[in-house]
């Protein structure tokens, strides 16, 4: 196998794209098995210390900042990953642009929370949890043109500690904001400041490495390329949250958190394992873009991998959740057991969805990808509502 060409980066990448993908899937195991770990230990916490109530009012402001994330800034990183030997001429130029952006939509998630604050006034302190959101964006800009730049040169084992460290800060952090007794904050804001730290670790890597790309300006970026981008990722966001959105509307705050508690639990295997592999192999699929038949052929290896792991663990997970969750939290989330054991199966109907969704970035076909999430916005956008109102008792 032919080694691939020196990662515009400024990092030297390992000697073949076979051995790239093994070290990242090694990486990405030790990152997956940190994260799992943190994230488990602060399901159980906060499932102790807030009530179904909290966790609805925290995930709906979530839900509905990600509905008003209209040109979500990740999208410079597929752009980015998309070119590699044009990395050090766009990286100037896409910080910039992905620094505009970030902040009109910081303003606009705001002003969405005060209007949702007064049509849903018994949702306290909705507005102050759609202010921490706004955030997103912004911490989001700090992080896109560096992480992409260390992904391109295959860093994996540094992009690895980072995220394993900003993984155990937020961690820290949601357990103590909620001793402390700041509720549904908890849930919204570590991550957001995880996000931030994972830019500043990212870029102090890079200018290690040699002169910072994102000083230059060489060539400006494609914003056309930018906006298809970008709107996939609406798309593909806005579905994940969808349900959330659905709910917060059709039903009560309680039969929200009780969904969004369930929720969170039954889509961490996905949502780590399946995420983590395709993120793994999507630079690498781009540097082998002079040869297609190379690229299908590693993405579906990626695929098949996905489904032998994640698709048993899942069902698994369907099979005992329910019981684990009585003995954990005895009484207090009985109902959203049946939710757990529904959305489990769900997620392992799709397990493939990440890998296939990065291999598409991967290659620049970002319209197919906006076309892809546009079919399956329609179909959910018609179906989620006529199954809240088909469902009584999630509703009750």
């Amino acid at each position: 196998m032919p080694a691939p060409t020196e990662p515009p980066a400024g990092t030297q990448a390992p000697s073949g794209y076979a051995d790239a993908a093994v070290r990242g899937s090694a990486w990405t195991a030790v990152q997956v098995v940190v994260n799992k770990l943190a994230a488990a230990g602060v399901t159980l916490t906060l499932g102790y210390l807030l009530t179904a109530e909290q966790f609805g009012v925290a995930w709906f402001a979530i839900s509905a900042g990600q509905f008003a994330l209209v040109l979500p800034v990740v999208g410079f990183i597929d752009v980015l990953i998309s070119s590699p030997r044009r990395y050090l001429e766009l990286a100037g130029s896409a910080q910039r642009a992905a620094n505009r952006v970030a902040a009109s939509q910081a303003v606009l998630i705001a002003a969405v929370g005060v209007v949702l604050s007064r049509i849903y006034p018994e949702r306290h302190g909705l507005a102050a949890l759609m202010a921490m959101v706004a955030l997103r964006p912004l911490a989001d800009a700090m992080m896109v043109v560096p992480f992409a730049g260390l992904r391109i040169g295959l860093r994996y084992r540094a992009i690895s500690a980072i995220d394993c460290g900003a993984a155990l800060v937020s961690s820290a952090l949601s357990v103590t904001f909620a001793v402390a007794g700041l509720g549904p904050s908890a849930i919204v804001l570590p991550p957001i400041i995880a996000i931030a730290l994972r830019g500043v670790l990212y870029r102090r890597i890079l200018k290690s490495t040699r002169a910072s790309a994102l000083e230059r300006d060489s060539e400006r970026l494609e914003l056309r390329k930018y906006l298809i981008a970008a709107l996939g990722w609406y798309l593909a966001g806005a579905l994940f949250m969808l349900e959330l959105v659905v709910l917060g509307v059709m039903a009560s705050t309680r039969s929200l958190g009780l969904f969004a508690f369930a929720f969170g639990l039954a889509s961490q295997l996905n949502g780590i394992v399946s995420f983590q592999i395709a993120s793994a192999i999507q630079p690498i699929i781009s540097h082998l873009s002079e040869s297609p038949a190379r690229q299908v052929e590693g993405a579906l290896r990626a695929i098949r991998l996905v489904l032998a792991v994640l698709v048993p663990l899942l069902l698994v997970q369907a099979a005992v959740g329910g019981s684990v969750i009585r003995q954990l939290w005895p009484g207090k989330w009985d109902d959203a057991v049946l939710l757990f054991q529904v959305i489990s199966v769900a997620q392992a109907l799709y397990a493939c969805q990440w890998p296939a969704a990065f291999v598409l970035r991967a290659q620049g076909r970002f319209a197919t990808y906006l076309r892809l999430q546009a079919a399956n916005m329609a179909a959910a956008s018609l179906l989620l509502p006529l199954a809240a109102w088909l469902s009584p008792r999630v509703l009750s």
